[in-house]
């Protein structure tokens, strides 16, 4: 009997745990789903591998204990402070969001929860991949950390950690020179594509279906799905995507990355000018990840969003357009959050104090006749904040998003677009729907969340059209609201505890815009 057969044949295992349909990996069971966490999909991109494209693992022996998480990339408590911030907002106790991540440059790892399948059915996979300004998360943040609620309605959920930061998207002449394809910038792309791609080989691992794949993201998640569906390198490997929460920009051109990267790496060689930009990156590349991420932000690089991003390198995206160019797919869910730009508008996150509450509405950069538009549009909202809160989610967000659905839905059916406009009855009532609000809901990861009637409901409405779309293409299934695919005047899914259907979100703001 070969060795390795051998230990899978005396593996002694606890009463919790399972093995993985092939026996690689050992997890754990819950209440009829099973539990995989902190799996490896590429080697720790250490030393050369920092800054290079995710390279597959060799020589791993197996069973592989798969029942922690694994560590989450270079950051700082960021996302930890905003969930607390939006806990705070909707009536939550912020004493139980929990705060124990551990940082570090090893850091590429999945988590999977799968429903216990006795008909062994190739099961619908949905991947998500987090959001955090493209600056911090991970796949194990306060809404992410139990799959389960979804795993139950039929579906392999799948959550990922990527390098963030100046680890997931320096570029940099250097790096360019050492690149087989003169390019630098996108290796968080690259990774997540890494992790599809992991997921796909190894579906029947856990049940699933490789070529049933749906990919999900929220934030800057959302961003780098716009990334992975432009992406020559990405085609192929998933079915559909889900956008949430992000407004449709251009990607960075490469020529202006490379003078914003290389002005904020310089700075460290300002007294040897002489450096050549290989062995500028050799320098980098030697710095201990935290020496290297504590630079970066102290430098500022961190806080003003330097180096946090997709880029059009010409190799991973070679567009800097996302209207126009073909698609990965035309199955797409995508929209906001009602009020998305509220929770932004923050002076101080520690005591959640708002700006713009004594601010005059009066919108900058605007020609005079355009301002008095929307100053009228907006004149029955009860105080500047609130106008403040319409306006800027209208212009980061909506209408660029209906822009986007406009135009794709000429030509496509599978385009459907909402907006969720649900106010939690334990909210804040001065906040409106802000950004990441979804998160629970779709999750169902409500537990430290009042919730009322109207909460359960929309929760579950959430859960049935997500799975449904990652199952059929279609979002609808029998005793839900219809949810119509969206049109050329941008017809969307009011998403609230009584769904309908209505057009142009916030449109007479982005015509009056335009």
């Amino acid at each position: 009997m070969p060795f390795c057969l051998f230990l899978l044949a005396n593996i002694s295992l606890a009463e919790d745990q399972i093995l993985s349909h092939d026996k690689k990996y050992i997890g754990v069971k819950d209440n009829n789903i099973y539990i995989y966490k902190g799996i490896r999909y590429a080697q720790p991109p250490l030393n050369q591998n920092r800054w290079n494209s995710p390279q597959d693992i060799e020589n791993e022996e197996y069973p592989i204990q798969a029942t922690k998480f694994g560590n989450a990339c270079m950051q700082t408590n960021r996302l930890t402070i905003w969930s607390k911030q939006n806990v705070f907002i909707n009536g939550g106790d912020v004493n139980k969001v929990v705060d124990d991540l551990t940082f570090d440059e090893d850091c590429l790892f999945l988590n999977v929860w799968t429903p216990v399948n006795e008909e062994n059915k190739k099961l619908p996979i949905m991947l998500f991949i987090h959001g955090g300004s493209n600056r911090s998360g991970s796949g194990h943040d306060q809404q992410l950390r139990n799959g389960a609620h979804l795993a139950k309605q039929g579906v392999i959920l799948v959550t990922i950690n990527y390098r963030l930061n100046i680890f997931g998207f320096l570029s940099h002449e250097g790096l360019n020179l050492q690149s087989n394809n003169n390019s630098s910038g996108n290796y968080a792309i690259l990774d997540q594509i890494k992790a599809i791609k992991w997921i796909r080989k190894n579906a029947s691992t856990f049940g699933g279906d490789p070529d049933n794949i749906t990919i999900f993201g929220q934030s800057a998640g959302g961003r780098n799905i716009l990334g992975l569906l432009v992406s020559p390198l990405a085609k192929g490997i998933f079915d559909k995507a889900i956008i949430q929460g992000i407004g449709i920009g251009n990607f960075k051109p490469m020529k202006s990355t490379l003078k914003d990267h290389t002005s904020l790496t310089d700075a460290l060689f300002k007294k040897y000018p002489e450096t050549s930009n290989l062995q500028k990156i050799e320098i980098l590349r030697s710095l201990p990840a935290e020496k290297l991420f504590n630079w970066y932000f102290n430098s500022g690089g961190y806080t003003k969003n330097v180096v946090a991003g997709p880029v059009n390198d010409s190799f991973v995206i070679n567009t800097s357009e996302i209207i126009g160019p073909k698609l990965n797919t035309y199955k797409i869910i995508i929209g906001h959050n009602s009020e998305e730009w509220g929770n932004f508008a923050l002076t101080n996150r520690k005591t959640y104090k708002r700006n713009y509450t004594n601010v005059e509405f009066s919108p900058q950069n605007l020609s005079p006749e355009k301002k008095r538009k929307i100053q009228s549009l907006l004149r029955g909202y009860p105080d500047n904040f609130s106008k403040w809160e319409r306006y800027g989610t209208a212009k980061v967000w909506s209408c660029s998003v209906n822009k986007f659905t406009s135009n794709l839905a000429k030509d496509n059916n599978s385009i459907y677009q909402y907006i969720f406009s649900h106010k939690r009855p334990s909210q804040n009532k001065s906040w409106g729907t802000g950004h990441s609000f979804e998160l629970p809901y779709i999750f169902g990861n409500t537990e430290d969340l009042p919730m009322g009637k109207s909460d359960y409901k929309v929760e579950g409405y959430f859960l049935s059209y997500w799975t449904n779309f990652a199952k059929y293409g279609n979002p609808n299934s029998e005793g839900l609201p219809q949810w119509n695919p969206s049109n050329q005047y941008s017809a969307y899914l009011n998403l609230n505890k009584k769904p309908e259907m209505q057009e142009g979100f916030d449109q007479e703001i982005c015509d009056t815009l335009e």
